[in-house]
């Protein structure tokens, strides 16, 4: 019995640290580098090829960016971090 609760454990703190640094990556990769999100999907898109919505179990980021190929400065030009809902860091790129 104490050995099935130690796994269970062991299980749940694994699939915690592998979603942190999902998360921990997607923040970082949009408020500091100013580009789109790696491990979400997008949803309500634009048709600028990458503004919209982005959602992950948990978190969501909302971008809006220069992303068509004739743009002079590509790239993420607002996001806005939800993290449960919460919002968490707003960025602007100017």
């Amino acid at each position: 019995m104490k050995r099935a609760k130690t796994v269970t454990i062991k299980i749940i703190s694994i699939i915690i640290l592998l979603w942190s640094i999902l998360v921990i990556s997607d923040y970082f990769k949009t408020t500091h580098s100013f580009k789109k999100p790696t491990f979400t999907k997008l949803y309500n898109a634009c048709e600028d090829g990458g503004s919209g919505t982005y959602i992950e179990l948990g978190y969501s980021i909302e971008i809006e960016g220069n992303f068509m190929p004739e743009d002079k400065f590509p790239g993420v030009t607002y996001a806005k971090f939800n993290l449960f809902k919460i919002p968490i860091k707003e960025v602007r790129r100017d």
